[in-house]
């Protein structure tokens, strides 16, 4: 057989209906409606169907779908992940409405703003904060907020930078531990963090991904640990960090003990997920 429909190819697929449904979608950039109405005059080249099977085995041997197409969907953008990168999961979301929230709120003033986004990974947290905050700030109130991002790995920063390029985030990324990198401003205002939390028995089931975005030390909660305590020097407004189903106690002990206040937030499954720490505010 030279050619193959689209209906053809998903029910001789290996993959679960649903998943061969959604790769067949985006390798050849079709909608569920046309797939289902069109889907049995559509054909192929074997050409398509070598890249489709391709895509197939790679997933079943274990290749999450995100990584295996290049890219995923967060905050209704497409960005581009790789195995250098963390791919981001949907509570994430939440904690850029949460930013989005906050920055209404200052930008009223219309006076300058620093905000960094600390472990951006594929960056899709500060990038989507970015393209959001275009819809309700004005152009000239824009210009005087300044986006910085953050992380460890050389290899993800070359994500973030790709995925800002393709949404026309102006942001400056940095390599950094945390807040170390000399070259950051001294405060910020929006201080956002998606740390590694995860125990070293629950990076085991996320094999595929990398670890260094993932295991948050013996209890997960190190570096967030480590992050609260530079706040009290590094923030002017508020920090906004997820954190692990088990860490709101710990959150809370460390703030206060480092003269801040925190608040803990559940995601849409009822678990603590977000930790909202502030202090007095000031100019430095």
């Amino acid at each position: 057989m030279s050619y193959i429909t689209l209906k053809q190819l998903i029910k001789a697929s290996k993959l679960p209906t649903e998943i061969a449904e959604k790769l067949v979608g985006d390798l050849f950039k079709i909608s569920r409606e046309k797939l289902f109405l069109d889907g049995e005059k559509i054909r192929l080249s074997k050409n398509y169907l070598m890249k489709y099977k391709k895509i197939e085995e790679a997933i079943l041997a274990g290749t999450p779908l995100q990584y295996a197409l290049g890219h995923t969907c967060f905050y209704d953008r497409e960005f581009r992940v790789n195995k250098s990168v963390l791919i981001p999961r949907p509570e994430t979301e939440l904690l850029v409405s949460l930013a989005c929230n906050f920055l209404r709120q200052q930008t009223s003033s219309h006076k300058p703003l620093t905000i960094i986004d600390i472990g951006t990974g594929s960056g899709c947290i500060i990038i989507s904060l970015y393209k959001e905050s275009e819809k309700f700030i004005i152009h000239n109130s824009l210009s005087i907020i300044r986006f910085y991002a953050t992380d460890i790995s050389l290899a993800a920063l070359k994500v973030a930078k790709q995925n800002a390029k393709l949404h026309n985030a102006n942001i400056k990324f940095l390599q950094s531990d945390l807040l170390d990198n000399p070259q950051l401003p001294k405060k910020f205002d929006l201080i956002l963090a998606n740390l590694p939390y995860l125990t070293k028995d629950e990076t085991k089931k996320l094999k595929d991904e990398p670890r260094k975005a993932l295991y948050g030390g013996k209890d997960g909660f190190e570096l967030i640990e480590k992050l609260i305590k530079k706040l009290p020097e590094r923030l002017n407004g508020l920090a906004i960090i997820e954190i692990g189903y088990n860490h709101g106690k710990k959150v809370k002990k460390t703030a206060k003990e480092c003269g801040l206040n925190a608040q803990v937030k559940k995601d849409l499954n009822g678990f603590d997920r977000y930790a909202l720490i502030t202090k007095k505010y000031h100019r430095a």
